[in-house]
């Protein structure tokens, strides 16, 4: 057997090849072809190194731009997994109490056949603690159940291939592009050691925290055994993962579907879709904010599902099926840039009680539309006052939108501009609620992020002193009108003055 792994590694190699039969025969490869491989193999190695030393030398500026030490940290570039392997050896053989890794099932594989796990083996019998986060499913279970004979194991979903190794919180080795495959001489494996200490203190910190919420390797292989999904948490990068994840999890539900969105038209279902899920017996809960923006939408959907208005949780895309999994955006975090998923019970409790604390604090939708219904006079000053300042060189949308720093949609009862002077767009909302701190509020955190504007806030019923003081302090202008005609002249009022300014 060692013969006939020496044999594939030659191959490998290129130095012989197999001829096809029973036994296995291989002979050598003609002298010529094998330095034309071995120069072409040198020849690939310099122009990788050469594509990529911009690339590792950005990453390490980023990576040390706000750090200050005493000391010049040392780093090395590593190409090909051979070479990886053998500094890994020297590493794991200098380990005093820790080795924390992350990294695939196939290569944990690798590193038996490279003596890495031996290694790793005798490091726990001299009291080394091994961590290993890897990605534990139904076809590694054997591998993983031989590495818990001598390390901690925790599940984690990988984003993609990767390695990346803490020792004994003094180096660290990232490995930026990984060749997954079993190939011990694959030359696509490249990473980067280092032992700035700052560096790897921050690396270290940011493993312990992926440790924390990872989930014990034998309780997952547990599930797995009885067909479970096993509990996790994971994020999604792009837009189009988050609406095939919601629509599958939407199809999956047979008891409940908890919903925050504020825009209808913005979830990545159809109405119709949300109909034939409330028409398959799922229980559907949406929470959303009532405006001139969705009116057409909310009144479709309320015969398929229970709609309440709350324009606390505006910004806030969830979903929650069967109290069993959840799904959640934040979209004007930017520093998030991604949904997370999870069917971990304790994640999924908590949003539970995120939502139910905003659904009893909620109106019924129905309430509100019947308030816009009443309110007649401010719909109808909306559109004077649209007309008046069109004729006044203004550009209006009713409803209308902006767009903030981040890039995204802001929804308001109107939004005027100007494109021919260096004036601030006008946004202007409906107070249809009895409460006008709320809204207040709300109106001031859509225009957070945004271009600077002018805040208005219109209803036909008195502010009180107190809704005054936090509009003032919002820097927001309240419109009292009775009358269609004096909302009109108000706003047209307010657009004049910001107009001569």
């Amino acid at each position: 057997m060692k013969a006939y792994r020496l044999l594939k590694d030659l191959e490998e190699k290129g130095l012989v090849e197999m001829i096809v039969g029973r036994p296995a025969k291989f002979q050598s490869v003609p002298l010529r072809e094998m330095l034309d491989q071995q120069l072409g193999e040198i020849k690939a190695k310099a122009s990788r190194l050469d594509k990529s030393e911009k690339e590792i030398l950005e990453y390490w500026e980023k990576a040390h731009s706000k750090v200050e030490t005493s000391e010049e940290p040392r780093f090395r570039i590593l190409q090909g997994r051979r070479q990886v392997y053998d500094f890994l050896l020297q590493t794991f053989e200098g380990a005093k109490k820790e080795i924390s890794l992350i990294t695939t099932k196939n290569d944990l594989q690798r590193f038996s056949f490279f003596g890495l796990d031996d290694e790793l083996m005798r490091l726990r019998r001299e009291n080394v603690r091994v961590r290993v986060l890897t990605q534990v499913d139904q076809y590694g279970l054997e591998l993983v159940k031989r590495y818990l004979d001598f390390s901690e194991i925790r599940h984690f979903s990988l984003p993609t291939s990767m390695r990346f190794i803490v020792v004994d919180e003094s180096e660290v080795l990232n490995t930026f592009a990984m060749d997954d495959s079993m190939s011990l001489s694959t030359r696509e494996d490249l990473g980067l050691w280092t032992d700035g200490s700052d560096y790897v203190k921050a690396m270290k910190a940011f493993f312990d925290t992926l440790w924390s919420v990872s989930q014990d390797a034998r309780v997952v292989m547990e599930a797995l055994r009885y067909g479970r999904a096993p509990q996790e948490m994971r994020t999604l990068s792009t837009e189009e993962e988050y609406g095939k994840i919601f629509k599958a999890m939407m199809d999956s539900s047979n008891e409940e579907a908890i919903v925050i969105e504020s825009q209808i038209r913005r979830l990545p279902v159809t109405l119709e879709e949300l109909r034939k899920n409330s028409g398959r017996g799922a229980k559907i809960r949406l929470l959303s904010k009532v405006d001139l923006g969705n009116l057409p939408e909310i009144g479709r959907i309320l015969g398929s599902a229970q709609v309440m208005h709350n324009p606390s949780a505006a910004d806030l895309q969830l979903l929650i099926v069967d109290r069993r999994e959840m799904l959640l955006h934040i979209p004007y975090l930017e520093a998030m840039g991604q949904a997370v998923w999870s069917n971990m019970k304790v994640a999924v409790d908590t949003m539970i009680q995120i939502f139910e604390n905003y659904w009893r604090e909620s109106v019924p939708a129905k309430e509100i539309l019947d308030k816009f219904s009443a309110q007649e006079v401010l719909i109808a000053g909306l559109e004077l006052g649209q007309k008046s300042l069109n004729a006044a060189g203004w550009i209006v949308d009713v409803p209308g939108e902006l767009v903030d720093k981040s890039g995204k949609k802001r929804s308001f009862s109107m939004v005027a501009k100007r494109t021919d002077l260096p004036v601030s767009p006008l946004v202007l909302d409906l107070l249809t609620e009895e409460d006008a701190l709320g809204p207040v509020v709300s109106l001031n955190a859509k225009t957070k992020d945004a271009e600077p504007v002018l805040k208005l806030l219109a209803s036909t019923r008195p502010f009180y002193k107190e809704e005054a003081r936090l509009a003032d302090l919002y820097g927001i202008k309240l419109i009292y009108a009775i009358e269609a005609q004096e909302l009109a002249a108000n706003i047209a009022k307010e657009a004049n003055q910001i107009s001569r300014r």
